[in-house]
C-alpha cells in the first residue's frame, strides 16, 4: 500500500496510517480523491464507477491518475461521470444524457 501511496502523489501520509481521526476533516478533497484511486488499486475491482473523481485535481494529476489505472487495472472497466473534457482520452465510449430532450446518444472516442 505505501508503494501506491507515492504512486498517487500521496506518499507524505505513510506515516500517518496509524492514526485514528475524521480524515473528511483533516484531509483536502485532492488527498481524499488520491486516497480514493490507492484503494481502487488494492480492491482490483472489475467495474469501477468514478463520479467526479478528480474535480479538484489539476489535469496533469488527474491524468497520473487514469495512467495508473489503464497500466495497473487493465481487467477493470472504468466508468466516469464528469464534466471535464480531458477524462474522455481514458475512454472508448461516451454516454451523454440530455435532460431536457430525455436524449441518450452513444459516442466511440
Amino acid at each position: 500500500m505505501i508503494y501506491l501511496m507515492d504512486l498517487c502523489q500521496i506518499g507524505y501520509l505513510k506515516d500517518k496510517l496509524d492514526l485514528e481521526a475524521d480524515w473528511s476533516h483533516v484531509l483536502s478533497v485532492g488527498e481524499q480523491q488520491r486516497l480514493a484511486f490507492v484503494r481502487a488499486h488494492i480492491q482490483q475491482p472489475q467495474w469501477l464507477f468514478l463520479d467526479e473523481a478528480t474535480s479538484a485535481l489539476d489535469e496533469d494529476t488527474e491524468a497520473t491518475m487514469y495512467s495508473l489505472l489503464q497500466e495497473r487495472l487493465q481487467q477493470t472497466t472504468v466508468v466516469s461521470v464528469g464534466h471535464r473534457s480531458t477524462l474522455n482520452k481514458y475512454h472508448e465510449l461516451v454516454l451523454r444524457l440530455n435532460k431536457s430532450t430525455r436524449q441518450v446518444t452513444l459516442e466511440k472516442l
